[in-house]
């Protein structure tokens, strides 16, 4: 090999190696929403419901609440330190 070759291969690999550094992540700080106070609802209010109908709400409500918990962990592991 030449001199040159060998010249040109350590300044690549001089000039490569300033590519490799690592910057640490910092991640960004985000304020997590409060739960919204929901409002409650009567029984007396649901008597006119059907059974099937009531049982659609309970289970949607479920769904909302367990969404809402995934939401928050996301978000609590995107803004904590790991």
């Amino acid at each position: 090999m030449s001199k040159q070759r060998i010249l040109q291969l350590i300044a690549i690999s001089v000039l490569a190696a300033g590519c490799a550094t690592t910057q640490p992540c910092t991640k960004p700080a985000i304020a997590r929403p409060l739960a919204p106070a929901l409002p409650s609802i009567p029984p007396g209010e649901l008597k006119c419901v059907s059974d099937k109908t009531y049982a659609a709400l309970i289970e949607r409500e479920l769904r909302l609440r367990e969404h809402a918990e995934d939401c928050m962990v996301l978000l609590k592991g995107l803004t904590s330190e790991r």
